[in-house]
């Protein structure tokens, strides 16, 4: 049995929401143009998640849109945008603990964090 890589998933995931809005987008509290801003920001900070200067002004550069405008998509789902990067770098850093194969000194000790204590 395999299963699909993380960014599979989330493509997946990112497909059936945007089905799922356009049948009823009331429920999503979405416009179709603020879900698609939303998912080209979702899908840039994967794409560079493990960038440790990945910050709001990186972001917002990197998809042309404004910080502020940002942070608003964010909050139709009562969150963040560094919230949201930091809760995507964690669920990574729990995976990989699931895999086994790098310690856990190795993984807080990844750039991402600024002290392996914190972590």
């Amino acid at each position: 049995m395999t299963f699909p890589t993380p960014g599979t998933a989330l493509h997946a995931l990112d497909l059936l929401t945007l089905a799922l809005a356009s049948v009823q987008p009331q429920t999503f509290n979405l416009s179709r143009s603020r879900l698609i801003s939303l998912n080209l920001v979702k899908d840039f900070v994967e794409r560079h998640l493990s960038d440790s200067t990945l910050d709001t002004s990186m972001i917002a550069t990197g998809v042309g849109l404004s910080p502020r405008y940002i942070n608003d998509l964010f909050s139709d789902e009562d969150n963040s945008l560094m919230r949201f990067v930091w809760q995507r770098r964690l669920e990574n850093c729990r995976k990989d603990m699931l895999n086994s194969t790098p310690t856990i000194a190795t993984i807080g000790d990844r750039p991402l964090f600024n002290d392996i204590f914190w972590f």
